[in-house]
């Protein structure tokens, strides 16, 4: 069968078709079945356990399914499929057959004890070993032996490992290495264990959650990963002081940090330490307000991110830092528990640099008009507070109007409610920011969205 479009027109048009009609496709001529080859088999899914509904456990399959499963892998083993493998997906719990239908939560069902019941993993792992194409290997809830990092081991262009709940089975000596670029880790218990295998000469970066805090021992025992670019890991608040040292031993390179907000302790610490550069190259941290303050005195951060700030508490622990650590930050994405009064404009008064700011004003409980006069006149004033560098700008105060609609707010007492004009409030920004090029502003009774490139996007002043 021939046809007169390219081959890269066809090549187009199957990556758009789902994976049944592709299948089909292939089988009108061997043209197509060659083209369409590469995309069908790029993906290998495979779930090496049967869900047992009646009693809610994880096991061995058998009969027909054990028989589906063999074939395959024989069929992903075979040296005309292999090469076109990029990503493989284990036991991917969350689309299981059936469940939304089954009696028992099949994301926190045991294992049954027995010695078959990991039995399909060692010819799993030993397929995954062909595969040299291999980008990505993600898997949920399997256990890890030695024979499965063995033949990880074995792909050196293996992009990204994401694993979910995994446990490793392995001595702590002569482990084999990974070559990974990107190693995301959820749950599962220890991470340090996972970052041995890790080859320091190629991974670039880590994502660790839900899992237990990382000590200052566990650091230590790190190799040093002089190429990791990027970092999220949880750590205890209360123990930053003695955790950064060991932290900037093993990722000196480190340029962006999140601290995984799971694991935290709800500790207020004040970090009154001198300036130094422990991180000479990060210059982008998100964390919870408490986090943030051990890592600013220590870097040039420039990109800076908040998770569930108090106004007031921010403000006290900006002030008691030393001078000009806060000058460099360009980008700021903060939450702010919102309360009237001068704290949340004194908190943009420390940082004269910006240039995108993105601000959520976070109010739990309904919002009466005391709260709503106080938001839109600090949305009046805003203007007045902006650094003159600033490019664009995102205010939030959606869960102001919750529980309380227009007819209410209405009905109480008072004088009609100050809005700001939309238009007024636009130019006023321009004014005092002459490089801004967006605004989004989205509180109870006002809403403006404007780009420089195309003007109005959305304006409204009152109801609905």
């Amino acid at each position: 069968m021939s046809t007169l479009l390219p081959n890269e027109l066809l090549l187009e048009i199957f990556s758009r078709m789902s994976r049944v009609d592709l299948c089909s496709t292939s089988l009108a001529s061997h043209a197509f079945c060659a083209l369409a080859r590469p995309l069908i088999f790029t993906t290998l899914y495979f779930r090496p356990y049967a869900f047992d509904d009646n009693v809610g456990v994880l096991c061995a399959p058998s009969g027909a399914q054990e028989e589906e499963l063999a074939a395959k892998l024989a069929l992903f083993s075979s040296t005309s499929i292999t090469p076109n493998v990029r990503f493989v997906w284990v036991n991917r719990l969350t689309s299981y057959p059936g469940f939304a239908r089954t009696k028992h939560r099949i994301l926190d069902a045991p294992f049954v004890d027995n010695a078959d019941t990991h039995a399909l993993l060692k010819p799993l792992f030993a397929a995954v070993a062909s595969f040299r194409n291999l980008r990505w290997f993600h898997a949920e809830r399997i256990p890890f032996t030695p024979g499965a990092i063995d033949a990880l081991s074995q792909l050196l262009g293996l992009h990204k490992l994401d694993i979910s709940a995994c446990t490793l089975l392995l001595p702590l000596d002569n482990i084999s290495l990974l070559h990974v670029v990107e190693v995301v880790i959820r749950g599962g218990g220890d991470c340090g264990p996972w970052l041995a295998c890790m080859s320091p000469a190629k991974l670039t970066s880590v994502s660790l959650s839900f899992v237990p805090h990382i000590t200052a021992r566990a650091l230590a025992m790190l190799p040093v990963f002089s190429r990791v670019t990027q970092l999220k890991l949880p750590l205890a608040h209360a123990e930053l002081p003695t955790l950064l040292p060991p932290l900037a031993a093993a990722f000196p390179a480190v340029e962006s940090i999140e601290i995984d907000g799971f694991a935290f302790q709800a500790t207020a610490v004040t970090y009154r330490s001198q300036p130094s550069q422990l991180f000479p190259q990060l210059i982008a941290l998100e964390s919870e307000c408490e986090g943030a303050f051990a890592f600013l005195p220590r870097s040039r951060i420039t990109d800076l991110t908040l998770r569930n700030a108090e106004a007031n508490e921010l403000c006290l622990a900006l002030a008691a830092l030393p001078p000009g650590c806060a000058e460099a930050i360009t980008r700021l994405q903060v939450a702010l528990d919102w309360l009237p009064g001068p704290d949340v404009p004194d908190v943009l008064a420390h940082f004269p640099a910006l240039e995108w700011l993105a601000l959520e004003l976070v109010f739990y409980g309904a919002a009466d008009r005391e709260t709503t006069e106080s938001i839109l006149a600090f949305v009046t004033a805003l203007p007045s507070l902006l650094p003159a560098s600033l490019l664009s700008l995102r205010l939030r105060a959606e869960e102001l109007s919750y529980g309380v609609d227009d007819d209410e707010l209405a009905a109480e007492e008072g004088s009609p409610l100050a809005i700001p004009d939309t238009r007024g409030l636009q130019a006023a920004l321009v004014v005092r920011c002459p490089a801004l090029h967006a605004v989004d502003i989205y509180v109870p009774r006002l809403q403006l969205e404007w780009y420089a490139s195309i003007g109005f996007e959305t304006e409204r002043m009152g109801g609905a």
